[in-house]
């Protein structure tokens, strides 16, 4: 029997993506999916629209917060209510492709392996370009990821079983990247071993105007990480943020439209 995958999907004010999110995750060829949509108190029509796709798709579950919670609340939530051996995530705004689920677990199996990141490209807010896959290292360890984060959180696939059910922890205002802080959380673990499947896996949606697109901001959060989450002292905080900069500037100038 094929194992159970749960899959979290945090969602606030995403009526325009959540139906393609939605979509991409219930078209997988790996059928036995727990879908967890964790509506973060949205006054649009998110909930309406994750809920019409509940009643056709009975893997959907639908939990709604009357509270503003944050998605790495709403993540959370959707971790402690997760049934499978494995889990992965899916924002909102971004879409999988069909055979993500597939890939990911053949390689976690055969690779021994218990975090797969998968290949990914960006696209735009309307779908109105699409970039080439964003080039990503095929070994990972603690080292090279205090340089970047090369995992999209999308595009991940994680053995829950083997790595134990760890929750995402929020940061301190103004401080952003929360999945990076997580990852560095899981490669600590002595038992972490991460995999690539270097074919496509997930679309990043590139939102205009979100915090994650504030480059300065970015910074900071990526020197606050590497000093409060990874512990490291000043003198190497300072030096993989020069290569944090080295590769942004590498990925920019990779991101050509096809």
């Amino acid at each position: 029997m094929k194992p159970l995958v749960s899959v979290v999907i945090p969602a606030y004010q995403a009526q325009k993506t959540i139906g393609q999110a939605i979509t991409s995750v219930v078209q997988q060829t790996h059928a036995q999916l727990q879908i967890l949509v964790v509506v973060d108190a949205a006054k649009d029509e998110t909930y309406t629209i994750a809920k019409e796709y509940s009643q056709i798709d009975s893997r959907i579950n639908i939990i709604f917060s009357k509270k503003n919670r944050g998605v790495v609340r709403c993540r959370n939530i959707g971790m402690r209510l997760s049934k499978g051996k494995y889990i992965a995530f899916c924002d909102a705004d971004d879409v999988w492709e069909t055979k993500k689920i597939e890939k990911q677990l053949e390689k976690l199996i055969t690779g021994r392996a218990n975090i797969c990141y998968g290949a990914f490209k960006y696209i735009g807010s309307e779908l109105e370009w699409e970039s080439k896959l964003v080039p990503l290292p095929k070994r990972l360890k603690i080292q090279r990821l205090y340089m970047s984060n090369p995992i999209a959180l999308s595009s991940a696939l994680l053995d829950k079983e083997s790595l134990g059910l760890h929750y995402f922890e929020s940061l301190p205002q103004p401080y952003i990247h929360e999945d990076y802080a997580y990852w560095i959380k899981l490669f600590k673990l002595p038992q972490t071993k991460a995999i690539l499947e270097s074919n496509s896996t997930t679309y990043i949606r590139q939102q205009p105007g979100s915090r994650s697109s504030n480059k300065i901001l970015a910074a900071q959060s990526q020197y606050y990480i590497l000093r409060n989450i990874a512990k490291l002292n000043k003198p190497k905080s300072y030096f993989y943020i020069l290569t944090y900069f080295t590769i942004g500037l590498y990925k920019r100038g990779w991101n050509i439209l096809k």
